[in-house]
């Protein structure tokens, strides 16, 4: 399903993580790429209306038209924010058959788009989760989407690794080579070495410890160090009965110079990014 605001052409290369995570809801529609929008669209029949994200309203070369009523609405998130446009004549291309629909502006996150319940009512759509397919009734006969499945996308990202070998090594078998810019953390003014004693460890975890501790060293991971600042320890059982080492930095955290530059969004990355088809390495 996507938002037309002309002839578009569609591109027909999906990024494997984004499929992988439509797949993870069975009312999730699949991400399309094109000339320069992203859309992804979420299927909702709790929303007693639909809405559109107000980052992606900014792409679409509509106006927005005032309401005479004001509306409460609430997000994921349990915050309530009100709304007071809507943006009215949007058209859907759903398996090439044009839909109109109305949508709200609001925040939505990762989603472009939420098709509520307004126009699952209007054109008698019939979501089958097991399935993953929608069924809508357009005119004298019934269209059915269908997203990918599972299997479709482990296939699709397991082409993709074996396409690739030298970005998915099977094992790192040495460090990385030095960067530009080096890793550096701050602590906060007077702060004091810390040093913790060792978790107890069964024998077993002892001898996996002792174990993962001369294969670190023989790959130069690590190296014998007599600093003042320490960590202790412990390991977690994996589900196929193996240890991963995990080091307890809890105390080093709380004196910490916390690093409060926001993140970018992913969704505007993959939006800014939808036509790039050549990435150099350094």
């Amino acid at each position: 399903m996507v938002m037309q605001t002309g002839m578009v052409e569609l591109e027909e290369k999906l990024m494997s993580w984004v499929d992988e995570i439509l797949t993870r809801n069975p009312i999730l529609l699949r991400v399309r790429f094109f000339s320069t929008t992203v859309m992804l669209h979420f299927f909702d029949t709790v929303a007693e209306r639909s809405f559109v994200s107000t980052a992606f309203r900014a792409l679409l070369n509509i106006t927005p038209t005032a309401l005479d009523n004001h509306y409460d609405v609430k997000l994921a998130d349990g915050k309530i924010i009100g709304v007071n446009t809507i943006l009215r004549g949007c058209t859907l291309d759903f398996v090439n058959h044009p839909f109109n629909i109305d949508l709200m502006p609001v925040p939505l996150g990762s989603f472009d788009v939420i098709i509520g319940m307004d126009c699952l009512r209007e054109y008698h759509a019939i979501i089958v989760c097991d399935e993953k397919i929608v069924r809508v009734l357009f005119r004298n006969k019934t269209l059915i989407f269908q997203g990918k499945r599972n299997d479709q996308v482990h296939e699709s990202r397991l082409n993709i690794i074996s396409d690739f070998p030298e970005v998915f090594p099977k094992d790192l078998s040495a460090i990385p080579p030095a960067r530009q810019v080096e890793l550096q953390i701050d602590l906060v003014p007077c702060a004091a070495p810390i040093t913790r004693g060792p978790y107890r460890l069964a024998p077993s975890e002892m001898k996996e410890l002792a174990n993962q501790l001369q294969e670190l060293s023989d790959k130069g991971f690590i190296r014998p160090s007599s600093s003042p600042w320490g960590a202790s320890v412990l390991f977690v059982k994996k589900k196929d009965g193996s240890f991963r080492m995990c080091i307890d930095y809890r105390e080093l955290n709380k004196l910490t110079v916390k690093n409060r530059y926001p993140l970018p969004r992913i969704a505007e990355f993959v939006r800014s990014t939808s036509r790039i088809e050549c990435l150099l390495k350094d």
